[in-house]
Order: C-alpha cells, then structure tokens, then sequence
C-alpha cells in the first residue's frame, strides 16, 4: 500500500527478498514443513476464531505480529499445551534477534514490534540458540 501511494510520486521498482518467516526457518536450522506437512502463515491480527483455526488445523503456524495480540495468543497456545513447541524470535535479522521458547515468557510479557512466532507441531527438538 504505501508502494501504491508513493508511485504517483516516484518511479518503484520491486526487488524480490527473503520473507521474514523464512529467514527465522534458516536460522533456527528447521524446515517450515516436511513431506505432508500444512503450512498456515497468519498474522495475530486476524480473527481470534481464524486463529485458532490456523493453529488447530495446521502441523506447523507461523503466526506474524505477535506483539500485538501476545497475550491472547499465549493463551490460545498455552490452553493446547503447545507452548513448549512454539519458538518466538524477536527482532529477526537484526543486531538484537532474540530467538526463545514461548515457554519461557510470561503472558503479560511486553515484545518488540518486529516478533513471530513459529509453531512447529511435530518437531519436539526445535532448539531456540
């Protein structure tokens, strides 16, 4: 969108990245999925019932802008005893990347904008260094 309103300004060109989830995928050394895995990537922003859906229905959830909800989707994990298997990195790519269990937060814990989530299901050995 803010491509949109500048291009009435100046020219834009487009260069193909990395996405950030992708990035988190590399540096904790995983694969987002394997074989018949599913794969859901949606934002804390969403509905609260697509959310749970996303996490109930899929192997492996990468859910972006968890600072903006994190209470409410420490909950939802924490009520399906996955906060074990989530691994939250802060501020990935960055001087400051900070890469932690979900279990080893609080729920009234404050996070940096620039926070996701990866659950990954069936991986029990997901390390967080």
């Amino acid at each position: 969108y803010i491509a949109k309103m500048l291009a009435e300004r100046i020219d834009i060109q487009t260069i193909a990245g990395i996405s950030s989830f992708s990035q988190i995928a590399a540096s904790l050394s995983v694969p987002l999925m394997l074989d018949e895995e599913s794969l859901e990537i949606i934002p804390a922003t969403a509905d609260i019932t697509q959310l749970e859906k996303a996490i109930d229905l899929n192997d492996n959830v990468v859910i972006m802008k968890i600072a903006t909800r994190f209470a409410q989707v420490y909950k939802i994990l924490e009520q399906r005893d996955l906060l074990s298997k989530t691994i939250v990195v802060e501020n990935a790519s960055m001087e400051k990347q900070k890469k932690q269990r979900l279990i080893d937060y609080s729920i009234n814990d404050k996070l940096p904008y620039f926070s996701t989530a990866l659950l990954k299901k069936g991986n029990k050995n997901v390390k967080s260094n």
